[in-house]
């Protein structure tokens, strides 16, 4: 998994609904070598969406100019992606954009009775060695705010955001997401009951499924190989006799 790639994908691209899945679904497999998940597979991560609608999304992306798909024949396509960061972006891990520049300037001030010298950020040292500064700009102190939030209903216009969405291919990829978001939406707007955070709500819904659907294999799989146990013995009693 690239983190890098996921990253860009999440903060950069200008793709939205199935081409955002699809191309957070390939960033999970990119590498040195780009990416080669199949179809199927990407289909699967991106919320389970068939062969078709990543095809076009693929196409999409590429239009973008944010994905490459290189075809081989007789294996899985390999794809890479092409996100950079923009000028105005800081490269952090949050890729936040920077703020407006200025000029550092250096001032310098001849004090009465004695000499006087010039240090940066408007600092004067004296021939004591005592350093003047004027006050920092009221921006450079941290300042504290507290907010009481308030609970409210499911809003009509909710839907998961960015991080939300990278979730459904690295906590999920089990889950039906697209259903599990229409029956999440479904049921706190019937239900009504006001929430203070609907992410993290939705988020615990999501878990809640996630954990119900391994429950699932792991009892399909028992019963699939109970049921391949008692074939075994049938077949062995039926030898002997």
């Amino acid at each position: 998994m690239s983190i890098s790639a996921l990253a860009l994908s999440l903060y950069h691209s200008k793709s939205t609904y199935s081409n955002r899945l699809v191309l957070i679904a390939i960033a999970n497999f990119e590498g040195e070598e780009g990416a080669w998940p199949a179809i199927e597979t990407i289909g699967r991560l991106a919320g389970g969406i068939n062969r078709r609608t990543v095809q076009r999304s693929i196409d999409a992306l590429m239009e973008l100019g944010e994905l490459t798909e290189e075809r081989r024949e007789g294996i899985t396509n390999r794809y890479r992606i092409t996100l950079t960061c923009p000028d105005d972006c800081d490269r952090s891990s949050q890729h936040r954009k920077k703020k407006g520049g200025g000029v550092e300037t250096t001032r310098v001030q001849i004090l009465q009775g004695g000499m006087a010298s010039a240090t940066q950020g408007g600092g004067v040292q004296t021939t004591g060695g005592v350093v003047s500064r004027p006050p920092e700009p009221l921006d450079n102190h941290q300042r504290t705010i507290t907010r009481t939030v308030r609970a409210t209903r499911l809003p009509d216009e909710w839907e998961p955001n960015d991080k939300l969405m990278a979730m459904f291919v690295t906590k999920w990829p089990d889950v039906d997401t697209r259903l599990q978001t229409e029956n999440f939406c479904l049921h706190w707007r019937s239900n009504g009951k006001p929430m203070k955070n609907w992410d993290l709500a939705f988020q615990k819904w999501m878990n809640t499924e996630q954990e119900r659907a391994k429950r699932f294999a792991r009892t399909r799989n028992d019963r699939e190989h109970q049921k391949m146990e008692q074939q075994r013995i049938m077949k062995e009693w039926g030898n002997e006799s």
